[in-house]
């Protein structure tokens, strides 16, 4: 479950280089009905769909999973006799969850294949499968004995690893070779996230009879049927607001985080990036599963986080800054634009904030005054 990132075409491109490209076909990554039932959790992907009593999924898939979205799709159906469908051309990153393409369908629940960022959704349920890769549990225990002995440790990881942190935590603490072990938990790894419905939302329950000038909220119009709150209240979920975005943990009493060395599973990503952005720790190490092989993370090592130093001295250099909005969906986008542009305000500098719907060069490059976007 790769997620390989390709470098932006020239601010200058004429479009040919998009003519031009060839379509990379992905590998499948199950061959047979036995492998589409373990790595899609097709099982209980059933199970959350029957327990909710959800009809219509959207299933999202990356990219490099796309090949097998047939299969699983087949399999959910048979299991479930819900009405299926693919969203394969997502907005944006395929990280993120495209609820606004899901409701093109009137989904009422999305099931989001292989990395992601963790974001959470505003209107549409949606459920995570990572997806299971494998890990030489073996070979990361002696790698940590040899590099982070003594220290105490956070561990993270990469969401194709989740289904094994626990089992990895018990071994690093059954070592005896660390101060202590603490585990990251997801909170959106085990059940679906079912969002809040807003203030406004129109209860699916009838209400009194009226004699005369209806207003469309009676007992007779209930009973004939409005679909949409027949839909709402047989995808009636409770929601989940326990669950929150992104990845926590719990600290050991009297410690910050500047105690810990975090013990990152996964490759190279934006991920890892950000948690050495935002996690004042001692030091970052990454187990690398494919490779089998750990290192320290610097600026040195991590290109990924050299080019994130690069274009946070462009947005500091820049004088004209575009914010685009790349979403309607994700929780609190709204208040994440307006914490920007009083950044952008006190740095005395000007901002634009654009919305827009299929992102791409060309159509910002039409913004010749725009010095930097932030997504």
């Amino acid at each position: 479950m790769s997620n390989e990132l390709t470098a932006p075409a020239p601010i200058d491109d004429d479009g040919s280089t998009v003519i031009q490209r060839e379509a990379v076909i992905s590998e499948k990554h199950a061959e047979t009905a036995d492998e589409v039932e373990r790595i899609y959790e097709v099982e209980r992907t059933a199970s959350v769909i029957a327990s909710g009593s959800y009809t219509k999924i959207a299933l999202q898939f990356p990219d490099e999973l796309l090949a097998d979205s047939t299969a699983v799709a087949h399999a959910l159906t048979e299991r479930t006799g819900a009405k299926i469908f693919i969203l394969a051309d997502t907005s944006y990153g395929s990280c993120c969850v495209d609820e606004v393409a899901s409701e093109h369908y009137s989904a009422d629940l999305i099931v989001h294949y292989g990395r992601t960022c963790l974001s959470l959704t505003t209107r549409v349920p949606v459920f995570y499968v990572f997806g299971k890769e494998p890990v030489d549990v073996d070979d990361l225990v002696a790698e940590a004995e040899k590099q982070i002995e003594g220290r105490r440790v956070l561990l993270m990881y990469d969401v194709p690893y989740a289904y094994i942190a626990s089992e990895i935590t018990q071994r690093l603490g059954e070592t005896g070779r660390f101060e202590s072990v603490t585990c990251s938990t997801i909170s959106v790894a085990d059940r679906p996230y079912v969002p809040a419905k807003p203030a406004n939302t129109v209860s699916a329950k009838p209400k009194k009879d009226c004699d005369t000038n209806c207003c469309g909220g009676c007992d007779k119009k209930s009973e004939a049927g409005n679909e949409d709150d027949k839909a709402a209240a047989v995808a009636g979920a409770e929601p989940t607001p326990d669950i929150k975005a992104g990845r926590a943990f719990e600290l050991e009493p009297d410690t910050v985080i500047g105690d810990y060395t975090i013990l990152y599973i996964g490759g190279e990503s934006p991920t890892l990036t950000n948690i050495m952005l935002t996690q004042r720790c001692q030091a970052v190490f990454s187990y690398d599963p494919r490779a089998s092989t750990m290192r320290e993370e610097t600026y040195k090592v991590n290109k990924h986080l050299n080019r994130r130093y690069f274009m946070v001295q462009k947005a500091k250099d820049a004088d004209v800054i575009g914010i685009v909005v790349g979403t309607l969906a994700a929780t609190r986008y709204l208040s994440v634009v307006e914490s920007l542009k009083a950044m952008i305000r006190r740095a005395h500098k000007k901002f634009y904030v654009f919305v827009v719907g299929k992102l791409n060069v060309p159509k910002l490059a039409n913004f010749a005054e725009i010095e930097v976007f932030v997504l």
